[in-house]
Formats: structure tokens, C-alpha cells, sequence
């Protein structure tokens, strides 16, 4: 038996021998034929839970729309040209729109990294911050219940009008992307990063789909009520990384539709636990560096036989083991 898994842009193969028990967790995803523009348009056309932007926004709004960074995949480009528009149509100057990346605690965009996620033309005539977790000018908005102090991105905290971007997929603390997870971790500081990514508030166990009381979820999002998040644009992909819906509106009903989604077409069962589990992040750009590549343990070891398994990770990880602080960890441990 031939097995493969996706690696870098291409695949890795093994050869298995035909008398071994092998479980293939790969759904059947149909063709997806509609283009990711038009998905984004039935979206902005069809909100969940508010008016259309253009109905949203006003000409003396300070906008602040947040963008993935370069680790995540999505018709990211697309998304913003769709939202310029209707900025535009609305009368909001450029000069009073800005772009922040949401890099979380990963390294910065580079300039080629930023043409692709935003588009040449945008990335080159409009004003673009690249968000530093470790800056000195975050802007700090108290405590939330969960004891997670709230340190910000103060492109962000200033903004009178906050418009998030992204993809919900299964997450490997927070359920699922998307949504909240645009502030925390996407512009928080590095001491906010701290606490929201380590116990009690990180759950303990994989958290694939785990959402509704996930406290890392839960504490994102009582973060993420405090901004000026007035729209959101997510897209929704399959396990193959099509674009098979986009959800726009409000931070919480259209995220909590999205989910729903995500959910339904994401979700497998399989016939047994296992004794050698093969996993994948799914390629490019997941599999860039270890840091972003061992997120896929969290999937395979819901599969694998408790105290009994050997996990093997494929992964390309051309920028090597990744983030600083991942890296020092490693180190210490």
C-alpha cells in the first residue's frame, strides 16, 4: 500500500506493506466550484448579525482592518480588495484606513510575504503595520475575569473601527480559528501572550473542536468585546484547504455560524485507535517551521493508542524550528 501525505508544496510517500491494518483519515471533499471572490461577496452581501459595512461605517471612521499573517492559508488578497471597495463606496478616505498583520508571537511578514497576503497595490499605497508582540507601545485595557491581562496593539486599541479577517479551521487550543483569535493572540503583546497560552487558561488535553466552554476561546473572546470589532470576514475550508463558504458580520453570531460549518465538514470517525500515527499539518504554509508544524500532534494523538504510540511528523519546515520563545523552551528543556 502507497500512503501520502501533504509536505512543503508537494507530498512525502511510504510504501506499507499490504498485511498491515491501515486507516486512511482523509475525507472525501467534493469539488468546490465557486470562486473564493464570490464567496466573499454573498457574504458582504448577506451579513449575520448587522447591517452591510457600507451601512456600518462612517466617512469620519478610523479604520483598522486586521490580516493574517504569513503562516496561515485563505484568500486573504481577495478579502481585502472586497473590503476596499466597500470602504470606498461608503466614503472612508484611504488615509484613514490602515492594515495591522496579526502575527501573534511569529516572526514579521517579509515585504514579498505582505504583496501576497494584502495585494501589491494596497501593501504598496496604504499605511501597514506589522505587529511586534515584544513593542514597548502596546496599549493597556485592564484585566478580563479569567485574570488574562490585556496588553494591545495600539493601531488596534485606537481604531474607532475594527474590521478582523481570517479563516476558521479546527484549532489545537482554541476549537477553532477565526473570530476573536484576531486580537488574542493575533495583536496582543507578548505579556498577554503569556498568560492566555499557558494553564489554567490553555486547555490541558488536544482541543480540536473543543469550543463552546474552552476557556482559551472563552478569554479571547472576553478580550476581543473590549476592542472596536464592529465586522468580521472569515473564510471556512475544508480538510483539502478549499474555500467552501465565508461568513461576514458580527465578531461572535457570524464566527459562531462559521463553526458550525467548520464543524460539520471537519469532523471524522475512524474504526480504532491506533499504534503508529502519520501526521501532516497539511503542507505549505503550515509546515513552514516545528513551531507551527507539531500543531498537528494535537490531532494525532486523539488517534493514537494512549501510552503506546509512535507519532511520526512530516513536515518541511524550511525556517527550521521557528519562533524565539518555542526555540529557548526546546533549549531549557
Amino acid at each position: 500500500m502507497r500512503i501520502q501525505v501533504p509536505y512543503g508544496d508537494g507530498f512525502q510517500e511510504a510504501i506499507l506493506a499490504d498485511s498491515l491494518p491501515v486507516q486512511i483519515v482523509d475525507p472525501v471533499c467534493e469539488k468546490i466550484t465557486v470562486t473564493p471572490e464570490e464567496l466573499i461577496e454573498q457574504a458582504l452581501r448577506a451579513p449575520i448579525g448587522t447591517p452591510r459595512l457600507e451601512e456600518l461605517v462612517t466617512p469620519s471612521d478610523h479604520v483598522t482592518i486586521i490580516v493574517n499573517d504569513h503562516t496561515r492559508p485563505g484568500p486573504n488578497a481577495q478579502i481585502v480588495h472586497a473590503l476596499i471597495g466597500r470602504l470606498d463606496k461608503a466614503g472612508v478616505a484611504r488615509e484613514n484606513v490602515q492594515f495591522v498583520i496579526a502575527t501573534g508571537s511569529h516572526r514579521a511578514s517579509t515585504p514579498a510575504e505582505l504583496d501576497v497576503l494584502l495585494g501589491e497595490t494596497y501593501h504598496r499605497t496604504m499605511k501597514v503595520h506589522v505587529h511586534d508582540c515584544d513593542a514597548a507601545d502596546h496599549v493597556y485595557l485592564g484585566e478580563t475575569a479569567s485574570g488574562l491581562p490585556l496588553w494591545v496593539n495600539r493601531h488596534v486599541a485606537e481604531a474607532s473601527f475594527i474590521i478582523t479577517t481570517g479563516l476558521i479551521a479546527p484549532h489545537h487550543a482554541a476549537g477553532f480559528s477565526g473570530g476573536r483569535k484576531s486580537i488574542v493572540p493575533g495583536v496582543a503583546g507578548i505579556k498577554t501572550l503569556h498568560v492566555h497560552h499557558s494553564l489554567p487558561i490553555r486547555p490541558f488535553e488536544p482541543a480540536m473542536g473543543f469550543f463552546e466552554e474552552n476557556p482559551f476561546h472563552l478569554a479571547a473572546l472576553e478580550a476581543a468585546l473590549k476592542m472596536n470589532v464592529r465586522f468580521i470576514v472569515n473564510m471556512v475550508q475544508d480538510t483539502h484547504k478549499q474555500n467552501v463558504s465565508c461568513v461576514a458580520g458580527d465578531m461572535v453570531k457570524a464566527h459562531e455560524a462559521g463553526v458550525a460549518l467548520c464543524r460539520s465538514i471537519n469532523t471524522v470517525r475512524v474504526g480504532s485507535l491506533a499504534d503508529v500515527v502519520v501526521a501532516s499539518p497539511g503542507g505549505a504554509p503550515r509546515d513552514c517551521n516545528l513551531y507551527q508544524a507539531q500543531k498537528a500532534l494535537s490531532v494525532a494523538e486523539v488517534f493514537g493508542r494512549k501510552g503506546a504510540c509512535t507519532f511520526i511528523l512530516c513536515a518541511r519546515a524550511e525556517d527550521g524550528i521557528g519562533e524565539g520563545v518555542f526555540r529557548q523552551w526546546l533549549k531549557e528543556a
